[in-house]
């Protein structure tokens, strides 16, 4: 991964973050994880994480209908030379991070 490249993923990860947090209702926590970019950087998939658990489906949808307003933040808010197009995904390694963190607190505690 070129220096480009990942210097690409970090300014998308923070304005995606920045820009979620704005359009948001507040009704939950939304976190972006990590942002995965094509080797051309023409596609992208921003990963988030969604607190409580039970507005995931709803948040993911809802992020995926606001991609183009994205794209026109980066646009403005980046010195991108490149826009890619995105999908937003919830980050199911992270959820099963969450996880295995829960029982081994649950074990740690029962011991």
């Amino acid at each position: 991964m070129s220096f480009t490249h990942a210097r690409s993923q970090e300014v998308i990860r923070e304005a995606a973050a920045t820009f979620f947090q704005r359009e948001s209702s507040g009704q939950s926590l939304i976190t972006v994880t990590r942002v995965v970019l094509s080797d051309d950087l023409a596609q992208g998939t921003i990963f988030v994480s969604v607190f409580p658990n039970t507005y995931e489906e709803k948040v993911e949808a809802f992020l995926n209908r606001r991609r183009r307003d994205l794209q026109a933040y980066l646009k403005k808010h980046s010195k991108l030379v490149r826009i890619p197009h995105f999908t937003v995904m919830v980050d199911a390694g992270e959820k099963n991070r969450q996880n295995i963190e829960s029982l081994s607190n649950e074990d740690t505690q029962a011991t």
